[in-house]
């Protein structure tokens, strides 16, 4: 057959070809049954969202937030070059519980003299904690005068490495020089270079910082001033005692081994020992913020159940005509679980960025004020753990709507509609 002819039948066929075509189903309408349900209902769905969004995002914050206790209290013995804390014998290096308490080391000079001179040694510095009063500077004489919670140091702190933290000025060196912590200068509107008088001494303040291991973290510590153990002895009228020794070891264990065979009346705690007491000090404050944020979940959960229980309720003529005709009951608890799933996977990352958001703001409004880093601090296994447990929550929520969905009698769901 000529060319010209096959084309010309061709174009002769093309326009009923054109005309038996016709567009397939939308995208939605090829989706499985559960899909296609809860598209059509995304409205109604969003109130249960953002729900959820919100409860995760508050026990997203809490978890943070109480991991930031842990971390604020626990950052200066981790980071510190310190590897063993020297107390007397019986006493409590972290009070935990009321009662408890670190005790004097007697003979303090002597104990700090024959620690240094162990082999291992590389560094030691004792302290000694107190109460003084700031006697007020000027022509009121007579103003009362107030209490201040101040460390005395013996020895050198700033050869055991990272055990000091400077925020302006530098470290005490002499017995009329004192160091404040950053709360008590801006509080007291005190500077480098500024005179206190403490117990009747006049001192100069020299620096503005810290040391690490005393006062629980950067926030107590900054409430802090520091100054030469010897000067603190004298205002306070105590004779030659210590609360804690410090110790740099090249060797931990076997320096602590010859300090607890060499030395008399005190007990040697590592640093594994401190960071663990310090755990149980915030136990309390992370059990009471993990709780309330399982709450706000377990609250969410229930909301989400009271909705789907509300959807079961108000479909019960669509559910009821769907086991006329014949759809499983896998159809149809695919109904309500897809809706759970949708909502709970909606709301996770609502309820991430909630958290970063409200961490973010706790950060730029409280960090600098506490003199610390970050308050919040959330650790990546307990937010993987928190994601989680917002999807189990989601799936027990969807349990009892479930159960009343597949027991909707067709007979009786179309005599009352």
């Amino acid at each position: 057959m000529p060319a010209g002819a096959v084309w010309g039948k061709v174009a002769m066929m093309l326009p009923d070809a054109l005309a038996t075509t016709r567009p397939g189903p939308p995208w939605a309408f090829r989706q499985p049954l559960a899909v296609r349900s809860a598209l059509r209902r995304w409205r109604s769905l969003l109130g249960m969202v953002a729900g959820v969004g919100a409860a995760l995002g508050v026990l997203l914050l809490l978890v943070g937030l109480a991991d930031g206790v842990y971390g604020l209290m626990a950052e200066d013995w981790s980071a510190t070059g310190v590897d063993l804390y020297v107390v007397e014998h019986g006493g409590v290096m972290v009070p935990v519980l009321p009662g408890d308490d670190p005790g004097q080391i007697r003979n303090a000079g002597h104990v700090l003299v024959q620690v240094r001179a162990l082999p291992g040694v590389r560094g030691a510095f004792g302290v000694l904690s107190g109460q003084v009063e700031r006697e007020v500077e000027g022509p009121r004489r007579d103003a009362v005068p107030e209490l201040m919670s101040a460390v005395g140091v013996a020895g050198d702190a700033e050869t055991v490495p990272d055990a000091v933290v400077m925020r302006a000025g530098r470290w005490l060196r002499r017995a009329d020089e004192a160091v404040i912590g950053s709360t008590v200068a801006r509080d007291r509107k005190l500077a480098v270079g500024d005179v206190i008088t403490l117990g009747h001494r006049r001192l100069t303040v020299v620096g503005v910082g810290r040391l690490r291991g005393v006062g629980y973290g950067a926030v107590g510590s900054g409430g802090l001033v520091f100054l030469n153990a010897q000067t603190l002895r004298g205002i306070v009228g105590a004779g030659d005692v210590l609360t804690m020794l410090f110790v740099d070891a090249d060797d931990p264990a076997a320096v602590r081994s010859r300090i607890e065979g060499d030395v008399d009346g005190v007990d040697v705690v590592d640093r594994r020992a401190a960071l663990a007491q310090i755990g149980q000090l915030a136990e309390h404050d992370v059990v009471i913020m993990r709780s309330v944020g399982v709450m706000a979940l377990v609250i969410a959960a229930v909301f989400v159940g009271s909705m789907l229980q509300r959807s079961v309720a108000e479909r019960r003529t669509e559910i009821a005509t769907l086991r006329a005709i014949g759809v499983p009951n896998r159809a149809i608890a695919g109904l309500v679980l897809a809706e759970a799933v949708l909502v709970t996977l909606a709301a996770l990352p609502l309820g991430l960025a909630l958290a970063v958001l409200g961490g973010g703001w706790v950060n730029a409004t409280y960090a600098a004020w506490l003199d610390v880093d970050d308050v919040y601090q959330p650790a990546s296994g307990t937010v993987a753990a928190v994601l989680g447990l917002g999807v189990v929550s989601g799936l027990l929520a969807s349990a009892l709507p479930l159960r009343g969905a597949l027991r909707v009698q067709p007979a009786d769901a179309l005599r009352e509609a």
